[in-house]
């Protein structure tokens, strides 16, 4: 008797036990190891779908033909690298779609328009200049799309306050806060001409020297915007007399390397000697020094502070192995490559698999995972203020010496 009591107990449990399960999975929940959730994610920005067994795409912007496309193409390489090297812990596989902008916006905002319309995007890397970046945020904002710049520097791009613009590369506050700093402080140079090229890049990098170097109580005895043509300018006379009359204990020049090289040839051939100062755009072994020459002895170039750690020293050598080709000194490649593994690993943490094998990613969660990163790359640490910005940047001051950029203590 006790015996058949306990065989209809056991029974009873197994029964209620297989009717737990039946109405668990028509309720769409799911048993660990089974598929996830039969419904994606909520987020208010809407989701990013990723079907089974398809590639999530990322897209990289940058100029890849045109008068800059050295460093689009090294962008290129370190997209490659990272995404081939990236390890996805949800599963994810990952394909680059190169979009070429040549730095224009005019290009940038249609490849914008476009992107922010295309199904399994996960976000973009770029641009890479500023007009270009600027054309483009608002297709990204209004489409909720994650933009990752390792490039663009100019303080508009994340004072336009979009949510889901952030950017490895620094602002340019910094570098001239800096620029104005060392000049005043360390080199006591108390009088500055500033010249700019009229780039977006080099007018805004200009007024933040301006006002930060007059805030340490630096005179500005010049500033003036140059515009050059086809590696020309008919105002430079005018303009190295200008300079003379002002004299000025410093020159400090915002703009791109190629100008820089044809003013300091100017200079030097007008015979002034005052100490000259630019951006990063300068220490381009390829570019503002090999075109300066011998003129380009002793300038002062402020410059990503690299973190010279192993974990960084192994990355150059993966990536010239690689590729085949040096590394650019502009940081490019390097905030590149940091700029994917922040994207990717972002995903992978907000990531949800879904009952059919397809992976949902909703786009407020990326967001706010790329927003909370903490990430040590191989340009430096890597987080993100409110605004977008990079936190932690540390620009150093270096002088060309004999062609070679040698830090300044």
């Amino acid at each position: 008797m006790g015996i058949h009591i306990k065989l209809r107990t056991k029974l009873s449990q197994l029964l209620f036990l297989a009717c737990a399960v039946l109405l668990f999975y028509l309720l769409g929940c799911s048993l660990p190891g089974r598929g996830g959730n039969s419904e994606p994610p909520e987020d208010p920005w809407g989701i990013i779908t990723i079907p089974k067994d398809t590639g999530a795409k990322i897209s990289l912007v940058a100029a890849i033909t045109g008068p800059y496309s050295t460093m689009g193409k090294g962008m290129v390489n370190a997209a490659k690298m990272a995404i081939g090297e990236h390890k996805s812990s949800a599963g994810l596989i990952y394909d680059l779609v190169e979009e070429d902008d040549i730095c224009r916006p005019d290009r940038a905002l249609p490849i914008a328009r476009s992107l922010a319309t295309q199904r399994g995007y996960v976000g973009v890397i770029g641009h890479m200049c500023v007009e270009a970046t600027k054309a483009a945020v608002p297709a990204y904002t209004a489409a909720k799309m994650v933009l990752l710049s390792p490039a663009s520097t100019s303080p508009q791009i994340t004072s336009l306050n979009s949510p889901v613009v952030f950017r490895t590369s620094w602002n340019d506050l910094i570098q001239a806060k800096t620029a104005a700093a060392y000049a005043h402080d360390s080199l006591n140079l108390k009088s500055a001409a500033v010249i700019h090229d009229a780039t977006p890049y080099g007018s805004s990098l200009a007024e933040g020297f301006q006002r930060a170097y007059a805030d340490m109580g630096g005179a500005i005895a010049l500033s003036r915007a140059v515009k050059f043509t086809d590696g020309a300018d008919s105002s430079l006379r005018e303009l190295t007399t200008a300079i003379r009359a002002s004299s000025p204990s410093l020159i400090y020049f915002a703009g791109l390397g190629k100008n820089a090289a044809i003013l300091v040839k100017a200079l030097r051939e007008a015979g002034l000697t005052t100490t000259f100062m630019g951006p990063d755009s300068l220490n381009s072994k390829g570019g503002f020094i090999d075109v300066a020459g011998a003129t380009s002895e002793g300038v002062y170039v402020t410059q990503l502070s690299l973190p010279g750690s192993e974990k960084s020293e192994v990355w150059e050598t993966r990536y010239r192995k690689q590729f085949k080709t040096e590394i650019l000194d502009l940081g490019f490649e390097r905030q590149t490559y940091d700029a994917v593994m922040v994207l990717l690993s972002a995903a992978d943490r907000v990531a949800a698999k879904q009952r059919d094998g397809s992976l949902a990613i909703g786009r407020k969660a990326l967001a706010d995972a790329v927003k909370s990163t903490e990430y040590e790359g191989v340009s430096g640490k890597i987080a993100f203020t409110d605004s977008g910005d990079r936190s932690g940047v540390v620009v150093e001051v270096a002088k060309i010496v004999q062609g070679e950029l040698k830090k300044v203590d």
